[in-house]
């Protein structure tokens, strides 16, 4: 019967040390940071800088940007649609999936990448 207690006495240490190390693990990324609205510049086809201005808000797990200024007709437009948040804390989406999102915490900013090209979004009141 000793040996019985000392045995679930050990085994409860130990469910206790794994659930201690799992609850101090890394989090799950929210994309909180993401919400609001952002700007940037980008050249419009006439070869002069147009704003772009973005809305980003959540909608259950995914993530809806929409344009709320542009001085370019459908300069920005590309930007706009239905994004995932992956398991980075990227946010990936746009035409055919190709648009990945990512937020430098150091800047306050997001850089979007797509095709290639990157964008430099900042935040705006």
């Amino acid at each position: 019967m000793r040996q019985l207690i000392t045995r679930c006495a050990s085994c409860l240490a130990l469910a206790v040390l794994v659930a201690a190390l799992g609850a101090c693990g890394p989090s799950k990324p929210s994309g909180s940071d993401y919400l609001g609205n952002w700007s940037f510049t980008k050249a419009c086809w006439t070869g002069s800088p147009s704003n772009c201005g973005l809305n980003i808000s959540k909608n259950g797990e995914s993530f809806i940007i929409k344009t709320v200024v542009d001085e370019c007709a459908q300069n920005c437009q590309a930007f706009q649609g239905i994004f995932t948040l992956t398991p980075e804390g990227n946010l990936k989406g746009g035409p055919m999936g190709m648009i990945v999102l990512t937020f430098d915490r150091t800047k306050s900013q997001i850089m979007a990448s797509s095709g290639g090209d990157l964008e430099y979004w900042t935040k705006t009141q």
